[in-house]
């Protein structure tokens, strides 16, 4: 099928030039005739590469037919007519090269007459030159006067750019100096931390049981919790402080590289954002916010913060924490000296709530405080997910939610406490942050990082200040 398809195709090619060629000769047209002469000499090229069977018969049949006309219509004298290919194919090529020295003349003559018209418009253009100077010579040339004064001008307008040169170079300099400020939280406009608790906890009143909860806690109606557990004087005396070392550590350009680190930031529900967070952008919404905080938490208070970045919940939500313990696992081998683990989420309500208020007036997010207690009131203690670090991880969230109570009224909201253990049984210093929620915006988050970062190191440094 394949040969008769191709036998098919050289039989039209044949026929197609044995009419192109008539059609050629009898419009004698030159142009025509060169490109008859172009379409053969592949086609006996074709022919002469070694031995064709007869399906090229129609090929060579047309060959033969037009290349006569074509030789004819182009006046070629003496041309003989040969059917053996090989000398019909070495004659059109003689007959092509016999034309080239004509076309080389051809080509010269144009030349010359190019150079020829050039030379004209020079010495045209001489001439005007000589009338602009014979113009310029009459008028006068000019006085002393004149040339000082031209002088004077120039160096004015010098210095008036120098001037200008050395205002653009001042501003760059502020511009410069402000974006370092700004990079390192120094405006003028960075939030100013609490130098001395807004209000009093007395925590001889929270004895109670019953007012411990009704002021610092919310229970989940999963879960359960008493007295031997939330009691105050354990909670607030639990020493939860790290050692630091007594030079500043250097500010790193990304924090998810930071050797030998104390505190791991990290984010099980790394996609949750803000009301005009940048979806994919790791630079907003809660990975955003871990960034800052980890910033804060280095160069303000002096501590090696990691943050990692690692994404959890991209695949499902709902088992994000499953997912997050092999990573989890792996940051905590890699780095032993980790001692500090900072969950860091933003909550979700329902659209009509803002979690919203005033510090140093400023709209800031509200902070909530995470707990996991490993027991459901279905189940009771669930064995599979034991914690003992739970009382570390309890005193921890209220000694913080004692220090922002006291510094920073309104930025903390009650400590939530659920059934399951949320990740949180790795060490006893473990946190799982609520920063705002999804109706909130990235600069209400941003708000709220200065204060709780100013309480967390409060807590860790054992001190006050």
């Amino acid at each position: 099928m394949y040969r008769w398809k191709r036998r098919m195709l050289y039989q039209r090619i044949g026929i197609l030039l044995t009419m192109a060629g008539y059609l050629f000769f009898f419009f004698s047209m030159a142009d025509s005739r060169l490109l008859m002469m172009h379409l053969q000499l592949p086609l006996i090229t074709y022919l002469q590469e070694g031995d064709r069977p007869a399906r090229s018969y129609m090929v060579e049949m047309g060959i033969q037919v037009t290349l006569p006309l074509t030789v004819y219509g182009s006046q070629v004298q003496g041309y003989q007519i040969l059917t053996e290919d090989m000398e019909t194919l070495e004659n059109l090529l003689a007959w092509q090269e016999a034309q080239k020295p004509e076309q080389g003349k051809e080509q010269n003559r144009q030349d010359e007459l190019k150079r020829q018209m050039e030379q004209e418009n020079r010495n045209a253009q001489g001439r005007v030159s000589d009338n602009q100077l014979q113009k310029q010579s009459e008028d006068g040339e000019q006085t002393e006067e004149d040339r000082a004064e031209e002088e004077q001008a120039e160096d004015q307008t010098e210095d008036r750019e120098e001037q200008q040169m050395s205002e653009e170079q001042a501003e760059d300099q502020t511009e410069d100096k402000e974006e370092d400020q700004t990079e390192a939280g120094q405006t003028d406009d960075a939030f100013a931390v609490a130098q001395a608790p807004a209000v009093t906890i007395n925590l001889e009143a929270y004895k109670n049981f019953d007012a411990l909860l009704e002021n610092f806690y919310v229970i989940d109606k999963s879960t359960y919790i008493d007295a031997s557990e939330l009691d105050v004087e354990r909670l607030s005396r639990t020493d939860l402080t790290i050692e630091k070392s007594t030079q500043m550590p250097e500010p790193e350009e990304d924090y998810s590289k930071t050797e030998n680190p104390q505190i791991l930031i990290y984010h099980t529900h790394s996609q949750e954002g803000y009301a005009d967070s940048i979806a994919g952008d790791e630079n907003s919404g809660v990975m955003g916010a871990g960034e800052e905080l980890a910033r804060l938490l280095t160069q303000e208070y002096g501590f090696r913060v990691l943050h990692h970045y690692g994404k959890y919940d991209v695949k499902s939500r709902d088992y994000a924490y499953g997912e997050a313990v092999a990573g989890l696992e792996q940051v905590l081998r890699d780095n032993p000296s980790i001692e500090v683990i900072i969950d860091l989420h933003r909550d979700g309500v329902d659209d009509g709530t803002h979690l919203v208020t005033d510090l140093n007036g400023k709209k800031t997010a509200q902070v909530m405080l995470f707990n996991g207690l490993s027991r459901t009131r279905k189940i009771g203690e669930i064995a599979y997910l034991k914690n003992e670090n739970r009382a570390g991880n309890l005193a921890f969230s209220f000694q913080l939610q004692t220090k922002m109570m006291e510094y920073y009224p309104g930025l903390a909201r009650k400590i939530y406490l659920k059934g399951l253990r949320y990740n949180m049984h790795y060490r006893p210093r473990s946190l799982l942050i609520e920063l705002g929620a999804q109706t909130n915006t990235e600069e209400e988050a941003r708000n709220a990082l200065p204060p709780l970062a100013h309480c967390i190191a409060m807590v860790l440094d054992g001190d006050a200040e």
